[in-house]
């Protein structure tokens, strides 16, 4: 089954890659790189500088 927006939420998403493209936390927009790990209120992302921990519910994303 193909990834969209209408089923996203079922999906495993770890493994995707992921940009913030919009946070309450300005400093996190752009951030880039690929999901290693979720818990229900976080996303942790591995990116060129190591690993971001960024709240689910202060960012907008988009999965690649």
């Amino acid at each position: 089954m193909d990834i969209r927006p209408d089923n996203i939420l079922i999906h495993e998403i770890i493994g995707l890659k992921v940009e913030v493209v919009d946070s309450l936390n300005k400093s996190l927009i752009g951030l880039k790189g690929k999901i290693i790990d979720e818990t229900m209120k976080t996303l942790i992302i591995h990116t060129s500088k190591g690993r971001k921990v960024v709240e689910k519910k202060v960012a907008v994303f988009v999965f690649e």
